[in-house]
């Protein structure tokens, strides 16, 4: 009686461990497709010609119509920061950011990691 109750306990135990992993990974799905679809680029108030284009399956391009430019790559978050691998002619450039919502999701805010806090705004197409 006793190895039975152990052994339902212990199962129970590996159940509530396994369906908390289910929560985390639902609630980084539900981050993740924020991101996903096509945002125009902000520069100096303006949306401008520039693309950003994010896929709920990790890639990404990076439009830039005015010279011709058209960059394939994937994109992760870590750590409350988006990660970009951009492809850039056979090698692979990587810029961290971190970001902020706002506007009902709508405007993506990009802050370069590192000294330049570099900071790109996005709006949602």
């Amino acid at each position: 009686m006793n190895k039975k109750i152990v052994i339902i306990g212990v199962s129970l135990l590996l159940l509530f461990v396994g369906l908390s992993g289910c929560n985390e990974n639902n609630e980084l799905d539900k981050i993740r497709s924020k991101f996903v679809g096509e945002w125009s680029m902000l520069l100096n108030g303006t949306v401008s010609d520039n693309l950003l284009i994010i896929y709920s399956n990790g890639s990404m391009r990076s439009v830039a119509p005015a010279i011709g430019l058209s960059t394939p790559g994937t994109w992760e978050l870590n750590d409350s920061k988006i990660i970009f691998h951009a492809e850039n002619v056979g090698t692979y450039d990587t810029w961290e950011y971190y970001y902020y919502f706002s506007n009902n999701y709508n405007t993506l805010t990009t802050v370069l990691v590192g000294p330049s806090n570099h900071t790109v705004i996005y709006t949602r197409n």
